[in-house]
């Protein structure tokens, strides 16, 4: 099996733009944001499961021992279609009101750019390196998420913890009130709010390690010790 050629090799910086659709159009409210990243976390964990498992037999495959060959990326594309079509039953048959909720955006955590780069990146580690790196890479996608929509949630409408019902009987659809007659902002409801309260987290997290780097970087000036020279020096 030849590799791809480098016009078809997906890049790193093309896979974290196809998240990028799912992080934005995902996260209206924290009930979809959460429900999403925890339908992806589950989704890489599984994926990555079935790669340990298999990992024998792969092995064999001379066509699938290469992370970047063509057969390889059909594998882990057919794989991840296959858990998700699955995990959209099983919320189906057991949350139909999640599954409303989630709507198209559950399907399309098929096309998650992270999972793939993480599958691919990860292709060669063993079987426990792949299971821990997806543990922490869903977790940290799932807290993102939720933190962009409690974001967009609060500037929005003055409210967090929107559709919350689908996981906790206890909350309310309309989520809990922070700030009374709030004056509603569409923008951060529409994907262009998304991009920008995304980009402006992005932004204060590299000024914040800027920031860190140069009071790392900065050493501050020794005493000068003065050493006292008697007798003659020849």
């Amino acid at each position: 099996m030849k590799r791809l050629s480098p016009m078809m090799q997906p890049s790193r910086l093309s896979l974290i733009v196809l998240s990028l659709a799912s992080l934005i159009a995902a996260s209206t409210s924290s009930g979809l944001a959460l429900l999403i990243g925890i339908s992806s976390w589950l989704v890489l964990l599984i994926s990555s499961a079935v790669i340990s498992l298999l990992r024998p037999w792969l092995r064999k495959e001379a066509s699938l021992a290469r992370a970047d060959s063509t057969l390889t990326l059909c594998f882990i594309a057919l794989l991840v279609a296959s858990v998700v079509s699955l995990l959209s039953l099983v919320i189906q048959v057991s949350r139909y009101e999640a599954m409303t909720l989630a709507g198209i955006w559950l399907p399309l955590i098929a096309s998650n750019g992270l999972i793939y780069m993480h599958l691919v990146s990860a292709w060669d580690a063993s079987a426990k390196v792949l299971l821990c790196s997806a543990w922490v890479r869903g977790a940290q996608f799932t807290v993102v998420m939720l933190l962009l929509a409690l974001v967009r949630e609060l500037l929005g409408t003055g409210s967090i913890l929107t559709n919350m019902h689908v996981f906790f009987s206890t909350f309310s659809a309309s989520g809990i009130i922070v700030i009374s007659n709030y004056p509603r902002l569409k923008l951060f409801a529409l994907p262009t709010g998304g991009l920008l309260v995304l980009g402006l987290s992005l932004a204060l997290i590299q000024w914040m390690q800027l920031r860190r780097l140069v009071v790392a970087k900065t050493v501050l000036p020794s005493e000068e010790k003065r050493v006292r020279v008697t007798g003659r020096i020849s």
